[in-house]
């Protein structure tokens, strides 16, 4: 029986030359090689190969076009400089910068997990509508909602991270907020109903994917109600709630932390488990927070 590598799902998949090869390596490549793919096809007026990577729930429905479930993120439409210098942005900040930063702090696997997850969830919400509706979906937006997801994943792993623009700067979770918000003005204003219920379908799973893994805040509204339902449920029983950063920590929040920062001097950061990294992020949160108080 072959043994259980810790550090496997931390090691690269592979090298490049001298270049380590990371999942989140895997992913810009492969939308890289598929706008390059589908930028030939229509060079040879080939586009209709592209037409029929697009999701479509008549295409589903009557022709078993399964395949469009995990193909409509790669079929890009490179009609404009606009587009292309979309494409260059989405892959660098959402999926270079933020996509490798989760899968340093969740692993590989639930990172590929969490990204496949964001994948099919568009068409499988899409096709359930369809059937309820009676009306067919469709979804030719390629990958920029599935990417945008990412930056959710990376605001609840690290919600007070501040980005520059310009004179400003915003935390991360602020990014994720008015991201969302801009995305669903437009999508209002333009009745664009499937892409509006794409998008919080797909900002849904990644907000819940990335909690299910241990980590991040929780909004109040669902710990309140959860809370609740607890105390219906079990009114005898005392259960205590995760605590995120957002919220106080008992005195023995960095005492907790000791065992994992042994862990690390041991064997390295590598080897910690999503839990013990959840541990070591509240930990940090609360030191913050003692400081700030403190000064």
């Amino acid at each position: 029986m072959a043994e259980f590598d810790p550090f496997e799902n931390e090691r690269p998949l592979g090298y490049f030359g001298r270049h380590p090869v990371y999942f989140t390596t895997l992913i810009v490549a492969s939308h890289v090689a598929a706008l390059l793919g589908c930028t030939l096809l229509f060079s040879f007026n080939l586009g209709g190969v592209v037409d029929s990577l697009h999701f479509s729930s008549d295409a589903v429905r009557d022709h078993l076009a399964l395949w469009q479930f995990f193909t409509y993120p790669f079929a890009y439409l490179p009609h404009s400089i606009g587009a292309l210098l979309l494409f260059a942005l989405q892959m660098y900040f959402f999926v270079w910068v933020a996509g490798r930063e989760i899968e340093r702090f969740l692993g590989r696997r639930t990172f590929a997990t969490i990204y496949f997850a964001l994948i099919l969830v568009t068409p499988v919400v899409l096709t359930i509508v369809s059937f309820v509706t009676g009306k067919a979906t469709y979804f030719r937006d390629n990958s920029m909602l599935l990417h945008l997801s990412l930056i959710v994943v990376y605001a609840r792993i690290y919600p007070a991270a501040e980005f520059g623009f310009f004179l400003v700067t915003i935390t991360a979770r602020w990014v994720a907020i008015l991201l969302l918000a801009i995305f669903s003005i437009n999508f209002l204003a333009l009745h664009q109903w499937t892409y509006l219920l794409a998008l919080w379908a797909s900002a849904a799973v990644a907000y819940f994917g990335t909690g299910l893994a241990g980590v991040g805040d929780e909004l109040p509204l669902f710990a309140n109600l959860r809370q609740r339902l607890q105390a219906r449920s079990t009114p005898r029983l005392v259960k205590t709630k995760a605590l995120s950063r957002g919220e106080s920590e008992p005195p023995d929040a960095l005492d907790s932390v000791d065992p994992v920062l042994e862990k690390i001097s041991k064997h390295g950061m590598s080897s910690l488990t999503q839990s013990e990294r959840a541990t070591l992020e509240r930990a940090r949160a609360s030191l913050l927070k003692r400081q700030g108080r403190g000064s």
